[in-house]
């Protein structure tokens, strides 16, 4: 039997999200896998859900995408236990790492708006030995603000972007001067905060793993959030 799962966020700004790991035993499978729960976020979103394996042995999860309706200009990823993707196709079917019985894998959907608006993502997790008895996992996201409503007069430049060691920041049609600096995982949780001391600022990255980050930069006109890539 199929289980369909439901997420729907609202957006409301950077605060650590909590999910609710309930297990559901799922018949004839090989893993069992935990529900999302709504959560109020501004800005952002990131949602995992996490499979259980139950067998003894190792086993391999597939998914692919059954449905992709995401608005133009929004930023959107998803990581699997093996690995981040930007853009993932809809044809493609992507294998994670074998799962012991000792822990748990995971597949997370991140999605940054920049409209009003909704999105809507529809996966299918599988085990590779039995294809049809997998799981469809759908995600709904609504947008009530939207990034650009929030910060359309505040623009910055930050380069290089995938950054390795360093990210310098530079104030466009503002002043960085005494602007606060902050940058978060995908979880939603601030891994640094820094005053500027001048209209650019250089941030380090030496201390942080490969992955996604967002830099927010809060000036006393409001506040702007962009994208990086750590790449190492």
């Amino acid at each position: 039997m199929k289980t369909t799962l439901l997420a729907l966020f609202i957006f409301v700004l950077f605060i650590p999200i909590g999910f609710a790991q309930t297990f559901t035993p799922l018949p004839g499978n090989n893993f069992t896998l935990s529900a999302p729960i709504s959560d109020n976020i501004i800005d952002q979103t990131v949602s995992q859900v996490d499979f259980k394996n139950i067998t003894g042995d190792s086993i391999r999860l597939k998914w692919k995408v059954l449905e992709r309706n995401i608005p133009s200009g929004w930023d959107y990823s998803m990581c699997d236990y093996a690995t981040c993707r930007d853009m993932f196709l809809d044809s493609a079917e992507y294998t994670m790492y074998p799962i012991e019985s000792s822990f748990n894998a995971y597949l997370w959907f991140h999605i940054l708006p920049h409209s009003v608006g909704s999105a809507v993502l529809k996966v299918y997790v599988y085990d590779i030995k039995y294809p049809s008895n997998g799981e469809t996992i759908i995600w709904t996201v609504n947008s009530i603000t939207g990034i650009n409503e929030l910060n359309t007069s505040l623009r910055f430049s930050m380069f290089p972007n995938p950054a390795s060691e360093y990210l310098n920041i530079q104030g466009d049609n503002i002043n960085l001067k005494g602007a606060s600096i902050s940058l978060y995982n995908t979880l939603g949780k601030e891994v640094m905060h820094s005053i500027c001391s001048a209209n650019s600022f250089k941030l380090d990255l030496t201390s942080f793993n490969e992955g996604i980050y967002f830099v927010r930069v809060n000036t006393q006109e409001g506040y702007a959030t962009r994208k990086i890539i750590v790449s190492k």
